[in-house]
């Protein structure tokens, strides 16, 4: 769409018996439009909208519990940089240069010293460097070129878009070369990058149970020792569960868990095609104690025998945390959310409670659970699930 300044004939538009002047002013896509293109109201409007927009970042970034200098960077560059240049290819040419240019410059001057958070006796010019932010005219300049160049270069169809088409979907090639015999389904689908894990912010309810842990904020000495008592003096009736995960690049991932003091223990491998991470690791541990627990309750229910309390003994707390209260939406969802909701269900008929042991300190059952962790399939074995007895020798210990 092209504008022209000269102000043509203003004539008035008739609605029945309605007579309708034209306005000096209009809006278009946000933007405020006057019969000369002088831009004043929009002007007006971004000098309003990038002080207000700088008084809440200002706001937000001063409060003790406040974003970092990270965070206040991106929300500049991501909103007040964007708020200031809204629809500025249009609008900002050099006779609106002059009337705009002082409040960039004002902005400018006061975005580096709240990235920096410094004292005002620091001189801007360090402010400048060390923040990294370019101003508000240079980022105007870089996005209307960069815009342009997209709408220059933009092709509705790629040229070879076509030919990577016939490659796939056609068995006969017309392009002989050795690149291109490279190019198949099953080598594209083995090259794929898993998709992007869908996290649901509103996936539980403010008000749901939160289990408690053992050993949080104690040292190692201290939660060794705890859990060496916990051992020592539990009943026939209650149940421990040591879980471990485990994912060392090209030699095995996997996790396993090992109930006291029946003996009986699970174990999953995790196939080399799997993305998979310690964090993630440990969260099938604790999944898989849950299966423990359900097995073992229902044995227990056959025989007409009582379950005590059923503590779960992991040593990763960032797992613990997750599966003890995940109102806060993270990565592995699809993990901790169902093993949370399990073990909310399964406190409702046994009392349960989670407990941090530190991994290979000298508690007993924690080292031969990461032994039988490290004896999982070899990778290229497909994934299975063990029930094994344990050795009669184990009960002995503890």
């Amino acid at each position: 769409m092209l504008f022209n300044s000269p102000v043509g004939e203003q004539r008035q538009a008739k609605f029945g018996e309605e007579q309708l002047s034209p306005s000096d002013n209009t809006r278009w896509l946000g933007i405020k439009l006057d019969s000369k293109l002088t831009y004043t109201k929009n002007i007006e409007t971004i000098k309003s909208r990038a002080d207000t927009t700088l008084t809440q970042i200002n706001r937000i970034s001063r409060k003790y519990f406040g974003i970092s200098m990270k965070d206040t960077h991106t929300l500049i560059k991501a909103i007040l940089y964007t708020r200031a240049l809204f629809g500025s290819i249009l609008w900002l040419t050099t006779l609106t240069l002059s009337k705009i240019k002082p409040t960039f410059e004002k902005t400018y001057n006061k975005a580096p010293r709240m990235v920096m958070g410094s004292l005002k006796s620091t001189s801007i010019i360090f402010l400048k460097r060390d923040s990294k932010l370019k101003s508000i005219l240079a980022t105007h300049i870089v996005r209307t070129h960069n815009m342009i160049l997209q709408l220059e270069t933009k092709e509705e169809t790629h040229p070879a878009k076509t030919r990577v088409l016939r490659e796939l979907y056609k068995e006969a090639s017309s392009y002989l070369s050795s690149i291109h015999k490279l190019i198949n389904r099953e080598r594209i689908a083995n090259n794929t990058s898993p998709g992007p894990e869908l996290i649901n912010p509103f996936a539980t309810k403010p008000w749901r149970k939160i289990l408690s842990i053992r050993n949080m904020g104690a040292t190692k000495e201290e939660a060794e020792k705890r859990d060496k008592q916990l051992i020592s003096n539990r009943n026939l009736q209650e149940l421990l569960i040591f879980t471990d995960g485990l994912d060392i690049p090209d030699k095995v991932k996997g996790a396993a868990g090992f109930a006291v003091p029946s003996g009986l223990t699970i174990t999953r491998h995790i196939t080399n095609t799997t993305p998979a991470t310690n964090f993630k690791a440990e969260l099938i541990g604790i999944k898989l104690a849950i299966k423990l627990i359900r097995r073992e309750l229902y044995a227990r229910r056959d025989k007409g025998e009582q379950m005590g309390e059923v503590h779960i003994l992991c040593d990763n707390q960032a797992a613990l945390r997750k599966v003890a209260d995940p109102t806060k939406p993270s990565k592995g969802q699809h993990l901790y959310l169902p093993t949370s909701n399990d073990l909310i269900s399964l406190s409702q008929m046994i009392p349960i409670r989670l407990t941090w042991c530190p991994g290979h300190t000298g508690i007993e059952g924690n080292k031969k659970q990461t032994a039988r962790q490290k004896k999982l399939h070899p990778p290229h074995q497909p994934n299975t699930k063990r029930y094994l007895p344990a050795r009669p020798k184990l009960n002995n210990k503890f």
